[in-house]
């Protein structure tokens, strides 16, 4: 599949994810801390998933059919996990150039 995203797009994306990284931190490191499953702690998963959701909204086009799908409640569990896991990564000085290699390496 090519990919046809133009290089300050690209750079501009990955400044969007790192600042929201930033925002979701403290979310972010109570999930990866937590022991148990999230089941069983459902409040840190519904704080990080509303406070994701936000974002989204204040930072995205809504009417953007990808964006429709990040909001769709029914279906968006396993994409909010994934944004989990890829923000992680982005938590640190170096976030931007850790993403960055990421996504060129991939």
């Amino acid at each position: 599949m090519k990919n046809n995203i133009k290089i300050n797009e690209f750079n501009a994306l990955i400044k969007i994810t790192v600042e929201m990284s930033r925002y979701l931190y403290p979310y972010i490191r109570r999930i990866l801390q937590s022991k148990e499953e999230l089941d069983k702690d459902k409040v840190i998963w519904n704080d990080f998933n509303k406070r994701f959701v936000e974002l989204i909204k204040e930072r995205f086009n809504v009417d953007s059919m990808r964006v429709k799908k990040l909001l769709n409640q029914t279906e968006n569990d396993e994409i909010i996990i994934r944004s989990l896991l890829t923000l992680s990564l982005c938590i640190s000085n170096q976030g931007y150039q850790k993403m960055k290699a990421y996504l060129i390496d991939f």
